[in-house]
């Protein structure tokens, strides 16, 4: 799949088809949860995000026990959703000195396009072992360093697409990530199969458009 050749809203449309990947329930309590794990750098109760939503604790119990896409602590503490963590993965994440952490290498754009405070972005090119780091900040992304930075997305229709891995992660992270030249980013996609390269810039407009159909009219609040 060549990059000038993508077809990036078609593309959007592809991968928000494929069941299981959102929680698309209420895109208002997902964007305040997303804002209290930034916000705080720690796990999120049922009351606090209850506080933050106007919803009733139960309301927010039940919502949580409703999805795929939360690691919970045992008191129902959130310590992940939809690709925000506290806990680390390869991909850091830093907003207001707060470090958290992506799952994928695209869910650093998709959050980031949702603030309007900068996000940092740090990140390991697993074919050079090379550090990628990116700021996102107002729908825009800048600081790419290198600038030759390229990242790899997963076919929909391709095995483990669906798959939600360990119970949380998708299967579809580990195959997104990024690289920090165009060369390293071949030599992944020609191991990994089903894999294609996008550029910053395409993986950006892929999550703007993402956004705005899993979030709709919650957007238009003020962003965190």
């Amino acid at each position: 799949m060549g990059l000038r050749a993508l077809d990036i809203p078609a593309l959007a449309e592809d991968i928000l088809s494929v069941d299981g990947l959102f929680d698309r329930r209420d895109g208002h309590v997902t964007l305040a949860l997303y804002r209290l794990l930034l916000a705080e750098g720690e796990p999120v109760s049922e009351e606090r995000l209850a506080a933050a939503t106007g919803r009733t604790v139960s309301e927010i119990a039940d919502w949580l026990r409703g999805t795929e896409r939360a690691e919970l602590y045992e008191r129902g503490q959130v310590v992940a959703f939809q690709g925000l963590s506290l806990r680390p993965t390869k991909h850091l994440f830093e907003v207001n000195c707060q470090t958290l952490y992506t799952w994928c290498a695209g869910d650093t754009l998709m959050i980031g396009d949702l603030l309007s405070r900068a996000a940092r972005v740090r990140s390991t090119d697993p074919i050079t072992g090379r550090t990628v780091s990116l700021t996102v900040k107002n729908g825009a992304v800048s600081d790419v360093e290198p600038s030759t930075a390229m990242q790899s997305m997963l076919r929909p229709d391709a095995d483990g697409a669906i798959g939600i891995g360990d119970g949380v992660v998708p299967d579809a992270c580990g195959p997104i990530n990024f690289f920090a030249t165009e060369e390293a980013g071949r030599a992944f996609t020609e191991r990994v199969e089903g894999t294609f390269l996008l550029t910053i810039e395409q993986g950006l407009e892929l999550a703007r458009l993402m956004n705005r159909a899993l979030f709709g009219s919650a957007l238009t609040r003020r962003r965190g």
